[in-house]
């Protein structure tokens, strides 16, 4: 049985990922779906309220690694 997505859980440090599946699994849901990319939406997008894909500037957990100056290096992968 489906449970949906949640397409801000893993790109946005901010987000509860053990309560949301524990929210699932309490609901007897046994699937969801998780975005990883570099796709970010802008506060207040589509109207939505607390919309995790709109993170705050230092909650967002890039696919890329941070050089020192705060840059994206697109050629080293995030291991987190």
């Amino acid at each position: 049985m489906g449970g949906g997505e949640h397409y801000g859980a893993i790109l946005n440090l901010e987000f509860d990922i053990p309560r949301f599946l524990d929210a699932l699994s309490q609901a007897g849901l046994n699937l969801t779906r998780a975005f990883r990319g570099s796709y970010l939406e802008s506060t207040g997008s589509f109207g939505i309220i607390d919309n995790t894909l709109a993170t705050h500037p230092n909650a967002y957990e890039a696919p890329w690694v941070r050089d020192e100056h705060g840059r994206y290096d697109l050629g080293q992968i995030n291991p987190v």
